[in-house]
């Protein structure tokens, strides 16, 4: 039942001059009116319950009353307010004749925002977490339209999209529609919620016979997500776009916005970002066992043992290539050269005794089983199709385009594992006469019973992502929207797949006796699952049959010598990690809890479009910082840290599904949210001039400040800027800069001039020593750049830091 605490909202789009204008109902005749998201789904569905799917577009004239009646299937007219489709039928409801109308929504009819008088960017913004909020129209002709109908109807199908979102899309047409139905406004037992998962007959008249009611608790946690959003987000963005407005000639201060989800989105390109460049190199030794070559023609295996790759456009394509494996070393890698020469003599020394002969100590077979995947959700979705370089914001809009046209089931869920009962017969028939992988689905239709796939979660909200009943092919799609239709009916008929079945094979040989080199071979017995998905299929390695024991040698222990060229010394270095793919984003995105399966895409755009960040194409669409970015990243954490953290926002939304839930009131959440947000605006407002210098380092122009390379930074290693600006007490002040890490170093205020010293280092950080001389000119005094700024910790209650970045006495106080 819907909760008895939902008051409709009074937002009447109709003038006194329309109070008795009727909507398009039949007088006397029970009239349904149905409300879906949108436009094409409202067409979709109503075709797809009428007893005709052919539509017939009625003139104004052929409209009226009388003749409606005795018209048979689907009729659709423009309704008087704007051009808003209505699509009507007579179908039995509720164990009568019913006239149903069916139109639609644009999304969100209403939208929360401040009430007009705190809409003044003057306005103290600590005044926004204490405002009560207001829902305003967004789409008055919608609204109007709504109204409008009301009035002829008497019962309410609601085809939102059946998430949170659409739950509260719900309640938002309930609020124009309700208060307005035939026999007395306010009544809620005549309002009903459809829930589908694909725009298939099947799954709407499943729909259309247990409907059930709209869930005011996870309309409650969207009002809530969007209170706490507004507010924090409008609160820090006011304050810190008029703080830094045209303060610094090359910082664009037009609109510097924060906001809850797209700022730790930001922290964790930023985090990787300074991974990178604090990555110091490490030089390392191997030593590289070089073996004969061996002709191609006898490592080929047989014709069935060919290999499904992709090319280059994600085509699925069979070939015999392969890979010889490679032969390891079992210490993998050595820090000291002096270690690695020694190592390689001694197995130099060994190789010319023996002949250039090594010992092949045995042979490990092994048959591995590899499940095929869980459903698809839409976390995974996304993820995939970034790896095959469509964003995960221009994936979201294909998948609903697919939804909506009736190729694939709802895009936006959570669940891997399908429910109890799922008809996986119907959808693999759809998928027989598909020229490409039409084969795949008919192997399936040929085994006895089809299995129902093990693994996955189900979050209790749609089932995976699958193919919905319209066939598509390459013919009746453009290139990216068949790409992602291709995914997805491959990864649904891969779940249905037996197990992928590999032969592991692992070959050691010892040399001097202490030193040992693997391969491992692998050699696929059964495709199983990677039939529909070739990507995911592993690639071919092959151990020549010369560096194979047999069978029988390896279970009597037996070993033989093996021609040996040489071992050899490679030299390497250690290498940062990349900067993150968009799939590790949306990933790490999923993992912290920042943001829904359907507005993580939303998150990634904006952090892209507010110039945050930049994804890079080629490589996995890499997502690079940009030094505004950074710098914002780098202010935020040195007033609060946990501005650009997930754990603020991630404690939110756990909140929001308790409220979603039940578990959890929405007043007593978003009020205790609210306390602890304003505390931190609070706190960021008094500290916020901390950050001047970092802005000013990295936004001045030349001409504004005089910057020289100084000393070598501790961590990335690069040198740090002597900066002199301003004056104080009538002299100039300096700082160290770190263009790199976006990070500044107050010098001592009494410093009339700064110089490096003599290339000494900080014992305890690693940073470039400097000297001070004071302003009398009379001594002069050394420095550590971080240990000024961060006090190492001496171990009493007077410490400055508190027990800071260092633990240990500083050698130079």
């Amino acid at each position: 039942k819907i909760s008895q605490k939902w008051q409709p909202q009074h937002h009447d789009m109709m003038g006194d001059d329309e109070e008795e204008e009727r909507g398009g109902g039949e007088r006397g005749v029970f009239t349904c009116l149905h409300v879906a998201e949108k436009p094409s789904l409202a067409k979709s569905i109503a075709q797809l319950l009428s007893s005709s799917s052919e539509e017939k577009k009625l003139d104004d004239d052929d409209c009226d009353e009388s003749s409606l009646g005795n018209k048979r299937g689907l009729k659709t007219k423009k309704t008087t307010v704007g051009s808003i489709e209505m699509h009507e039928f007579y179908r039995p409801f509720l164990r009568k004749k019913c006239l149903h109308r069916f139109t639609s929504v644009a999304g969100h009819v209403c939208s929360i925002d401040f009430p007009d008088k705190f809409q003044d960017w003057d306005l103290d913004p600590k005044l926004l977490f204490d405002c009560k909020t207001e829902k305003k129209v967004t789409t008055g002709r919608i609204r109007g339209s709504l109204e409008r109908e009301a009035r002829t109807c008497d019962a309410l199908v609601l085809w939102l999209d059946c998430d949170r979102e659409g739950e509260n899309i719900c309640f938002e047409v309930m609020d124009a529609v309700v208060p307005r139905m035939r026999g007395g406004g306010g009544r809620y037992e005549n309002v009903y919620r459809a829930k589908f998962s694909a725009i298939s007959k099947p799954s709407v008249e499943n729909a259309m016979k247990n409907l059930t009611k709209p869930n005011k608790n996870e309309s409650d946690a969207v009002d809530a997500r969007q209170e706490l959003d507004l507010k924090m987000g409008v609160a820090f963005t006011r304050f810190q776009t008029k703080y830094f407005q045209d303060k610094f000639s090359g910082f664009d201060s037009r609109c510097v916005s924060y906001g809850p989800c797209q700022t730790p989105t930001l922290g964790f390109c930023v985090k990787r970002h300074l991974e990178i460049i604090r990555f110091v190199p490490e030089s390392f030794w191997r030593l590289k066992l070089n073996l004969p070559t061996v002709a191609a023609a006898s490592l080929k295996q047989s014709d069935d043992d060919v290999v499904i790759v992709d090319d280059d456009n994600g085509m699925a394509t069979k070939t015999t290539s392969y890979e010889i494996a490679e032969w390891k070393w079992h210490r993998e890698r050595v820090f000291d050269e002096s270690s690695a020469i020694s190592l390689e003599a001694l197995c130099s020394d060994f190789l010319k005794k023996k002949d250039k002969k090594g010992t092949l100590v045995g042979t490990i077979r092994s048959k591995q089983s590899k499940r095929p995947p869980p459903g698809m959700n839409t976390v995974e979705m996304l993820k995939t199709c970034s790896k095959m370089g469509i964003g995960a914001h221009r994936a979201m809009q294909i998948a609903e385009r697919l939804y909506l046209d009736g190729f694939i089931s709802y895009p936006r869920t959570e669940s891997s594992a399908y429910p109890p009962g799922f008809d996986f017969k119907s959808i693999v028939a759809s998928q027989t006469s598909n020229d490409e992988w039409g084969d795949v689905a008919k192997k399936i239709l040929s085994f006895s019973s089809i299995r129902k796939p093990s693994g996955g979660q189900d979050a209790g909200d749609h089932p995976p992502i699958t193919p919905a009943g319209r066939f598509g092919n390459r013919n009746s799609m453009n290139g990216e929207m068949f790409r992602v239709y291709e995914l997805i009916s491959r990864h649904f008929l891969a779940t249905l797949l037996p197990d992928l079945v590999l032969e592991n094979i692992e070959s050691e040989i010892v040399i001097a006796e202490s030193e040992r080199w693997k391969a491992k071979g692998v050699k696929i017995l059964d495709f199983g699952w990677t039939e529909a998905l070739p990507r995911r299929a592993p690639k071919l390695k092959i151990i020549p049959d010369a560096y194979q024991l047999s069978d029988n040698e390896s279970k009597n222990n037996k070993s033989r010598d093996v021609d040996v060229i040489s071992v050899t010394i490679e030299r390497g270095e250690t290498q940062p990690p990349n900067y993150l793919t968009e799939s590790e984003l949306i990933g790490t995105m999923e993992k912290n809890g920042i943001g829904t399966d359907a507005s993580i895409p939303t998150h990634i755009n904006t952090v892209e479009a507010r110039k945050y960040c930049e994804i890079v194409p080629r490589d996995g669409r890499r997502v690079i910082p940009t030094d505004l970015g950074i710098t914002l990243c780098r202010a935020y954490a040195s007033i609060d840290e946990e501005l650009a953290l997930p754990t603020v926002r991630a404690h939110i939304e756990k909140q929001l599904d308790l409220i979603a839930e039940g578990k959890a009131d929405k007043n007593a959440v978003v009020s205790q949210a609210l306390m602890q947000i304003k505390a931190k605006f609070i706190h960021f407002e008094k500290n916020i001039a901390i950050v001047d210098n970092l802005f000013e380092a990295s936004f001045a122009s030349p001409k504004e400040l005089q910057s020289t390379p100084h000393t070598v930074c501790g961590r990335c290693r690069r040198y740090l800027k002597l900066q002199a600006s301003g004056r104080s007490h009538g002299r100039k002040t300096f700082r160290l800069f770190c263009e790199t890490e976006a990070e500044t170093f107050e010098c001592p205020r009494n410093a009339s001039s700064i110089k490096p010293w003599s290339g000494r280092f900080c014992e305890i950080c690693d940073f470039e020593l400097s000297i001070y001389e004071t302003s009398d000119g009379e001594r002069a005094y050394p420095f550590c750049p971080f240990c000024y700024n961060h006090p190492p910790d001496f171990g009493t209650s007077s410490s400055k830091s508190g027990g800071g970045p260092h633990s240990v006495f500083h050698p130079i106080v």
